[in-house]
């Protein structure tokens, strides 16, 4: 739009940016403008604004702040002025207009011969010759009127006009500065001082008869015509006591009038026998000085006589002069006339001037109109005598009538000052509007448009006479000092474009730059170049647009900045480059000259490297936005000279050439944004971690992959536990698959999927040996490398691999336990079957990433330095919604449905009909000991997968996790059940436990023994001690199960039978006797194995759910609970052999 805003926030018209006023009202329009030179015909005024020297002390404010009408004294313009004497200037106009302006005694204005100097009074006057030479001039006035006649002197005049009896006669003109000054004088003979003396005493002695330079009739005609006429008295006396004093009833002194009448007052006086007295009455009780009678003491009585009627005086009469010390002086002043009653009447009818009071002519158009000239001079007469006899004048156009009187002009009204007499101009201004007007600025005046650039002044400030000069070219659309040229094709600026501009908008053109002259326009302030397919910035193009502070250069195709190309915009804070896509290139010095800009957008382009000195020039600039681009260096000292930087964004770029002396220059900076956490370790001297991006990835430092030596050593245990314990879990399985190959087999593939994670641990442990103290530098190398995607992969398909699994084992425990004569039991096959399906999701799970390439942008597992996918922070790179999938919604299903199965094994163990039997036998300690192992699993489930869970969660709800806990979970959480699972499934199970004593890892008895060393809960049962542990088992190869020897072939013999009896008895007699209950006896935990050169059976029975029975009670129940399963038992063995020996028979 055409507005600029100021600092405030306030918005002008883009036209008061550096005008050389403040608009704003905190100088920021005006605050940040280079005003150019003056030349030497030039003026400059205090505010910097250049005008003319012809307009210098012209009175008229051509400078904004009026500097150019200071110290005018003595210096007048002598083109349009007139110079007092004393310095002073005033308008040439006034002189000889009637009205003294200059200062002083000397009147030098308003000279004798001023009625001719102006063209006004020569046009005037010979108009009204040529109407008025043959009428009679019946005044002096009318010769000063019509004859233009200026010097004093004697004229001759018709006072009872043409037609009238009296000849024409000779007077006295008194030609004063105005015709109100003017006055026509008949003279006598007793002007002078004369003495008077009386010969005889009396009232009236002393008789002076005046005689007059006319007759007495021609004196008559000019009272006659006159409004006004005067004859000065004055009576000076010593003694005399003859003032109007009553001597036998009658005064002593008096004057006659023209009808020879004695008159008894003397001039001054009102009444009767009153005088003026001169200069005061010197007594209350006397009218009249001269009344006095003190002899030798001169007192006078003097003042003019003014009633027409009894002018001119005859004769005065004076009494009481004649003793000695009376005597006393007359003075009788001329006969003077002014103000004619009716002037040439048919001689004021001019058609194109009117003569004013002061005899000056003016334009006849300025009749009843009030007004003021650009100098502020009252329009037309100086007398203001044109706006008289208005009372039914009808006003013109754009005029205002007031009330019964002349018309002003209509912007005089609301204007804060009465123009008319009553004031009515100023009624109801409260809501003054004036469409279709022009309103003055700081003003409620209105101006009429048709008076706007009319070349005078109606508005106080002169605003209806600004932006007079500007041309606006034909392609191009113009709002004041706003000019708009948009998709005219235009391929150079308009040759008629104004230089006074302030806003140029040249978008959607063909500009062509390098040929573009743009220095004429160095009040510019915004120049927008959008669309305008430049594909070069040439070096100074701009140098002369030193007001310009913004400058808009988006959207075109520019590949190129040269040096100094923006040289000598010292005032741009707004620099737009965006959308630019193609700009590859900017050379060393290209931004010299910015001086003022703050914020720097280099986003989006196609810049390849920085340079040395490239952004030299940009001190003030705390931005710079180098994101997207496609950098690959950055020279030492590309940033040289960004001392106030405070923000730098480098994102997006795959910056590969750098020194340790990259962001040498950036004094400031503060905050730092770029895509590794490479960049924060260089800028650490004046970067807090905590303001730059990327983030540390919680695990390494600038120096080491590991940087905590406690999780170093973690990672090394627990991968080496993880690594060896695997193998022999895989080792140990291979080896007894066949005695359970359902179970065998998802524990060997558990193992197999833990073994994956002890190597991924191995190997990020040996890379943080080998980038040991210089891991920053090859963190990108190492983060983007295929080992690290390989471990990645490897991570998480243990990770997953592992956990289906695990639901494997489950599911297959829940359905032995819990469903025991369920169809749905695990076969080999169809174990092997699940086992592929899970290893296949997992391989998919961990290998997709690696795959998806637009989603995952191929740096999955390259956010940290340990290569994880694992997202439980509250940032959201690429793939962290699969990672939230998997890791979360995947595994925490899988983590609640094995928690849910062991729960409901527990409570199926403690609902069955066994442990219901025994409930009132014996305390349920045998439930106790089956918890503790269903807990131990759900608690190593739950340290790996819960915490991970609730971090996740709590990270995607906003909450910052510390990258503390980041690193624990990846080093201890993640992989701890990898390190556990061969200790929970493998080396705690019955028949490893029996592999240990078979190689005597473990004490024995004899060969038919059970395992003593039993764990009791904490309320209030102990342990047995280590002298009560005297039946360890072990385990012999190649033991089968009961069932599988009773239906084995070659059938059973009766003597086999006996011997597994006395075995389970001999076991059963030896923990009766150490105060131990077996706590049940089934016939598919019996194991028997045949030695190849023996012929003694070898009977294995386990003692898991054993625990301790009270001595002291004479009679124990949980021992004859014992021996009525073990007759159960004997009974089931021999059913089995009757079965089987039937079946043979049979079949012979």
């Amino acid at each position: 739009d055409g507005s600029f805003r100021c600092t405030s926030g306030k918005c002008v018209s883009i036209g008061a940016f550096c005008d050389f006023k403040d608009d704003c009202g905190d100088s920021s329009d005006e605050s940040q403008c280079d005003y150019i030179e003056c030349n030497r015909t030039e003026y400059r005024c205090k505010n910097g604004q250049c005008i003319s020297m012809a307009h210098r002390c012209d009175l008229l404010p051509d400078c904004h702040d009026s500097s150019d009408e200071q110290e005018c004294q003595g210096q007048c313009n002598v083109n349009v002025t007139f110079q007092c004497y004393d310095g002073t200037c005033i308008p040439k106009n006034a002189v000889c207009d009637g009205h003294r302006d200059c200062p002083g005694k000397y009147h030098e204005d308003e000279q004798e011969g001023c009625h001719l100097v102006k063209e006004e009074d020569r046009q005037g006057l010979e108009e009204e010759k040529k109407k008025c030479d043959n009428k009679p001039r019946k005044t002096c006035e009318d010769l000063y009127l019509q004859d233009g006649i200026r010097h004093s002197g004697h004229y001759l005049i018709d006072a009872d006009g043409a037609e009238g009896p009296i000849l024409p006669f000779t007077v006295h003109c008194i030609m004063g500065s105005t015709v109100d000054d003017v006055r026509t004088v008949v003279h006598h003979d007793s002007e002078q001082r004369i003495y008077v003396r009386s010969a005889v005493e009396g009232p009236g002695t002393y008789a002076r008869a005046i005689t007059y330079d006319v007759g007495w009739l021609q004196m008559k005609a000019l009272i006659g015509v006159s409004q006004l006429c005067r004859q000065y008295v004055k009576w000076e006396c010593s003694g005399v006591g003859a003032g109007f004093g009553y001597s036998d009833e009658r005064p002593l002194s008096w004057w006659e009038s023209v009808n020879e009448e004695p008159q008894f007052y003397w001039g001054g006086g009102g009444d009767n026998l009153t005088c003026g007295c001169f200069p005061d009455c010197i007594s209350s009780d006397q009218r009249c000085n001269c009344d006095s009678t003190a002899e030798f003491h001169w007192l006078e009585d003097s003042g003019y006589i003014d009633d027409k009627d009894k002018l001119p005086i005859r004769k005065v009469r004076f009494g009481n002069t004649y003793k000695t010390g009376q005597a006393g002086y007359h003075t009788i002043g001329p006969l003077e006339c002014f103000k004619q009653v009716s002037s040439m009447e048919e001689c004021d009818s001019s058609q194109n001037f009117l003569r004013c009071r002061t005899g000056h002519f003016v334009n006849i158009s300025t009749k009843c109109l009030y007004g003021f000239d650009q100098f502020g001079f009252q329009a037309g007469c100086r007398d203001v005598s044109h706006l008289r006899g208005c009372e039914n004048v009808v006003c013109p156009e754009d005029y205002v009538k007031c009330t019964n009187s002349y018309c002003i002009p209509s912007h005089f009204l609301c204007d804060g000052k009465w123009d008319c007499i009553g004031g009515e101009d100023e009624i109801e201004c409260s809501n003054y509007i004036c469409p279709g007007r022009y309103k003055c600025r700081n003003q409620s005046s209105c101006v009429a448009l048709h008076q706007l650039c009319d070349g005078v002044r109606q508005c106080k400030h002169g605003d209806d006479e600004h932006l007079c000069d500007l041309r606006c070219p034909s392609a191009c659309e113009c709002r004041g000092h706003f000019v708009k040229c948009i998709e005219k094709n235009l391929v150079a600026l308009p040759d008629d474009l104004s230089h006074l501009v302030r806003k140029l908008n040249f978008s959607f053109n063909r500009l062509d730059i390098l040929t573009s002259n743009f220095s004429p326009f160095k009040r510019l302030g915004e120049l927008i170049l959008q669309y305008n397919g430049l594909t070069v910035l040439p070096s100074n193009k701009f140098i002369e647009l030193k007001n310009l502070y913004l400058l808009d250069l988006r959207n075109n195709r520019i590949v190129q900045i040269e040096t100094a190309a923006f040289a000598g915009l010292k005032n741009v804070r707004f620099l737009h480059l965006e959308n630019n896509p193609i700009l590859s290139e900017i050379k060393a010095g290209a931004f010299v000259g910015l001086n003022k800009l703050t914020f720097l957008n280099l986003s989006g382009m196609a810049l390849s490297g920085l340079k040395r000195n490239t952004f030299v020039g940009l001190d003030k600039v705390t931005t710079l936005n180098l994101k997207n681009n496609k950098l690959e260096y950055v020279e030492d000292g590309a940033f040289q000279g960004l001392k106030s930087v405070t923000s730098l964004d480098i994102q997006g770029n795959d910056i590969q050439q750098f020194s340790h002396e990259m962001f040498h220059g950036l004094q400031s900076i503060e905050s730092l944004f770029s895509d590794s956490f490479k960049f924060c370790c260089l800028a650490s001297p004046q970067v807090s971690f905590d303001y730059c991006l990327p983030p540390a990835d919680e695990i390494s430092s600038c120096e080491d992959l590991m940087s905590s030596p406690v999780q170093r050593s973690f990672l090394w245990v627990l991968g080496v536990v993880a690594l060896l314990g695997n193998v022999f879990v895989i080792v140990w399985r291979l080896k007894t698959k066949n005695s359970n190959p359902v179970s065998s087999t998802l524990i060997l593939s558990l193992g197999c999927a833990d073994f994956f994670m002890g190597i991924y641990l191995i190997v990020i442990a040996s890379v943080d040996i080998y980038y040991r103290g210089r891991y920053i530098q090859n963190s990108d190398v190492w983060r983007n490398s295929a080992l690290c995607k390989f471990c990645g992969f490897l991570s998480t398909l243990s990770s997953e691999s592992s956990i289906f699994t695990l639901v494997l084992i489950t599911a297959d425990r829940l359905i032995c336990i819990s469903f025991p004569f369920s169809m749905a039991r695990f076969g080999l096959q169809r174990t092997y079957q699940l086992i592929g399906i899970a290893w296949a999701a997992a391989v998919a799970i961990a290998a997709l990433p690696l795959v998806i390439q637009p989603y995952f942008q191929g740096d999955f597992y390259a956010r940290s330095g340990v290569c994880l996918a694992l997202h439980i922070t509250n940032q959201k790179p690429s793939g962290w919604e699969y990672s939230v999938a998997v890791f979360f919604c995947i595994n925490f299903a899988a983590f609640a449905s094995i928690v849910a199965a062991y729960a409901y094994m527990y409570l199926s163990i403690r609902k069955s009909k066994t442990a219901v039997k025994r409930h009132a036998a014996r305390p349920p300690k045998a439930d106790s000991l089956v918890g503790r192992q269903m807990a131990l699993i759900i608690l190593t489930n739950s340290l790996c997968w819960f915490p991970m869970i609730v971090m996740g969660l709590m990270a995607m709800s906003g909450v910052r996790i510390p990258g503390e806990a980041y690193a624990w979970t990846a080093v201890f959480v993640l992989p701890v059940n990898s390190a556990t699972n061969p200790l929970i499934y493998t080396i705690a199970s019955l028949r490893f436990r029996m592999f240990l004593l078979r190689i005597g890892l473990a004490r024995k008895k004899h060969s038919l023994s059970i395992s003593k060393v039993l764990a009791h809960s904490s309320n209030g049962t102990t342990r047995r001690d280590h002298g009560h542990a005297a039946h360890p088992f072990r385990a012999p190869h190649g033991y089968v199960p009961l069932l599988q020897f009773l239906r084995a072939e070659p059938r059973v013999t009766p003597h086999q039978l006996l011997q597994v009896a006395a075995g389970i008895c001999e076991v059963l007699c030896d923990l009766h006797a150490k105060n131990y209950a077996l706590g049940g006896i089934n016939i598919d935990c019996v194991f028997v194995s045949v030695a190849a050169d023996e012929e003694k059976l070898h009977i294995y029975l386990p003692d898991i759910n054993a625990y301790r029975i009270d001595a002291n009670r004479y009679v124990n129940y949980d021992t004859a609970v014992d021996m009525e399963e073990f007759g159960a038992l004997v009974k089931k063995m021999l059913r089995v052999y009757h079965v089987a020996s039937r079946t043979t028979d049979s079949n012979q």
